[in-house]
């Protein structure tokens, strides 16, 4: 059975109405998702992440930019409740993970206590590029163990 359509819903079925809620990120690239920053970040962390690249793009189709010409924008605890449906102290402990992988900079602190209620400013980062694991020696260590390894006969 055919149902009407509505005003905003377009032929193959999805929204035409141009909210955050249908945006995907353009600047989120196949280089971050594949670098050791990304994939060591937990999975509240990289829900965040990937919103916050969504607001990037909105906040550069929008002018939003600093001094310097990078896109400002905001992500409030209530964003993250709303569209991630996580905890206050999950977003938190996201924010501090991207900032110490490299993927994100507060430009603006905010929050109710001394910040008056305003919502934190984010930027971007490229420091993500430089992030190594702590600890972690990033080498070819184990393959070459595993290639020097004694060949086994196959279970028959």
């Amino acid at each position: 059975m055919h149902q009407p359509k509505n005003k905003a819903t377009l032929a193959n079925g999805r929204s035409a109405t141009k909210d955050f809620g249908n945006s995907f990120s353009k600047s989120f690239t196949v280089g971050i998702m594949t670098s050791l920053a990304y994939r060591h970040l937990a999975p509240a962390a990289k829900d965040v992440c990937n919103l916050m690249f969504v607001k990037n793009d909105n906040a550069r189709f929008h002018k939003q930019k600093d001094a310097d010409g990078k896109p400002v924008f905001t992500f409030t605890t209530a964003d993250a409740v709303s569209f991630l449906k996580i905890s206050n102290k999950t977003f938190s402990n996201s924010l501090k993970q991207l900032d110490a992988h490299g993927l994100i900079e507060r430009h603006k602190r905010g929050g109710l206590i001394g910040a008056n209620g305003v919502a934190s400013e984010f930027t971007l980062s490229n420091r993500w590029k430089d992030w190594l694991p702590e600890g972690k020696h990033i080498g070819h260590a184990n393959i070459n163990k595993a290639r020097a390894a004694p060949k086994r006969k196959p279970i028959v």
